[in-house]
């Protein structure tokens, strides 16, 4: 047999595993009740991490476990509350109460290890609106914001 026939292939797997790291929580948040907010949480891992998020109650809360209240109001009508895990890991809390502020933590899981970051919500009672009187020319608007600023010549 020559040198050449004697070769044989070799196929070569490389994993790549890295922990998850988490790059971005949203800075302290302040909401007002009965409205939605959203805490977002971005990380980084092979194999893409997952995410849950502890409650300040210490519920845990992720993709196949949301949290969900209910309520029959005086005039029958069903209101409904949770906190749920989107596909990008952020944390949607609708129908704020009170009673829901506090630091929530949001963890970043896979194979290879966790990483966690805590973020402070702040709700206060009523809605919290901002309304600004801008400018513009000689036409004043008012106009209701939630989180940007007026910005006009």
């Amino acid at each position: 047999m020559s040198q050449l026939s004697r070769q044989r292939n070799f196929i070569l797997f490389i994993f790549l595993l890295a922990p998850p790291s988490i790059y971005y929580v949203d800075p302290p948040t302040e909401t007002g009740t009965e409205e939605n907010v959203t805490l977002a949480c971005h990380a980084s891992g092979l194999p893409q991490p997952t995410f849950t998020w502890i409650t300040p109650d210490g519920h845990a809360v992720n993709a196949t476990a949301p949290v969900y209240e209910s309520e029959v109001l005086d005039d029958g009508i069903e209101n409904r509350r949770g906190k749920i895990v989107q596909e990008d890991g952020s944390l949607l809390i609708f129908n704020t109460r009170v009673v829901y502020q506090g630091v929530y933590k949001c963890v970043a899981i896979n194979v290879v290890g966790q990483d966690s970051k805590t973020v402070n919500l702040t709700v206060k009672e009523g809605k919290n609106r901002i309304y600004l009187v801008c400018h513009f020319k000689t036409i004043f608007v008012l106009a209701r914001v939630t989180r940007s600023s007026c910005i006009g010549k």
